[in-house]
């Protein structure tokens, strides 16, 4: 329980959490999202966040609902307004570990990997941390351009994968609310508890006990 409480508040929660689901993807994939500048260099090693990450995804999968889930990540790099923003070099060990526990733990049931927007400091990074991802989940892994910039548009390549509406409204073009979520008394699930046979159902910022 203790672990579960502290894997949690890595996460964290709503608009403020570092992996969420979000809808799916055109295949029919369920669809996480990774908020890289919501990672807290000064709060958690590397290694903590794999292990939240691991225990997210776990909980995700094991749904009752979910019978041999496959997943699509978006995973945006971009800063926003009022998040921790650390630097790129900061990045680099927990971008390792996330790639590490997606790569180890979850490689059947990962569909694909798209990281965005992805300069010429994305290729940096990327040429680090792709020796630590097995070759199979590498060739999962893609790269969409885009800006930089603090709340820019998602680039459009991204509604390839799935509809505009399956993505939070506001994510990464919208800053963040200043006051930070309240300790929580018991951990929750990362993932939502909604049915998405219909679009409309959609609740990102919903969570449920388990």
């Amino acid at each position: 329980p203790s672990n579960a409480l502290k894997y949690q508040e890595i996460i964290g929660t709503g608009r403020r959490a570092i992996l969420r689901q979000f809808g799916r993807a055109k295949d029919g994939t369920l669809v996480l999202g990774f908020t890289g500048c919501l990672i807290d260099a000064s709060r958690y090693t590397p290694e903590d966040l794999a292990n939240a990450v691991g225990w997210f995804t776990e909980k995700f999968m094991n749904q009752k609902r979910f019978e041999n889930p496959r997943y699509t990540v978006l995973v945006a790099t971009n800063a926003v307004e009022n998040a921790p923003n650390v630097s790129a070099r900061q990045l680099i060990p927990y971008f390792k570990a996330f790639a590490n526990v997606m790569s180890d733990f979850f490689p059947e049931t990962l569909e694909k990997l798209v990281i965005f927007p992805f300069p010429w400091l994305g290729r940096v990074l990327w040429n680090i941390v792709k020796y630590f991802i097995d070759p199979v989940t590498r060739g999962k892994i893609m790269f969409v351009g885009g800006s930089t910039s603090r709340h820019a548009p998602l680039p459009r390549e991204i509604f390839k994968y799935l509809a505009e509406n399956q993505i939070p409204k506001g994510w990464m073009t919208e800053e963040l609310p200043k006051a930070l979520p309240k300790p929580m008394k018991k951990p929750v699930a990362g993932p939502t508890d909604q049915k998405f046979e219909d679009e409309t159902d959609y609740d990102p910022d919903a969570v449920v006990d388990l």
